[in-house]
């Protein structure tokens, strides 16, 4: 049975449909796996870490439908249950973790030249995001904390 695009995204969510396909065959699962036009390019991968579900989801940029691909599972995934990953990589999971850090130091030497409220706020927002991937990233996986 072929399937629209949402409801491989929302379906890949909910843990259902380990073998699904999308209408046009270009959005699909393969077990904890969901895709975009191949193998090549993993959106999100689903795990369970410490006796939690969480889902990596894939930062790499490969094309316009892909980026539509992207939007619509991270639509459909728990907010507090993704962790950014280059590729869905778990062996990334370190150089993510330190990636994060120069960006919220960056953030924060901006914050200092800042003249406008709603710019004050954004790089807050992401400070605080950041600051959120690393404290998941650190939390889930044991390799990050051990070498740091």
């Amino acid at each position: 049975m072929t399937l629209r695009n949402d409801t491989i995204a929302k379906d890949f969510s909910l843990g259902i449909g380990l073998e699904s396909k999308s209408k046009n065959k270009h959005l699909f699962i393969e077990g904890n796996t969901i895709y975009s036009y191949g193998r090549h390019f993993p959106i999100s991968k689903r795990l369970f870490l410490k006796g939690k579900e969480f889902y990596l989801f894939n930062t790499e940029r490969y094309s316009v439908t892909t980026a539509r691909h992207k939007s619509l599972v991270l639509s459909y995934l728990p907010k507090n249950r993704i962790i950014f990953l280059s590729g869905c990589d778990v062996l990334k999971a370190k150089e993510q973790y330190q990636e994060n850090i120069k960006e919220i130091d960056d953030f924060k030497e901006k914050l200092k030249k800042v003249r406008t409220e709603q710019i004050k706020e954004n790089y807050q927002e992401q400070i605080k995001n950041l600051l959120i991937q690393n404290d998941l990233l650190l939390n889930s996986f044991d390799l990050i904390e051990k070498e740091l």
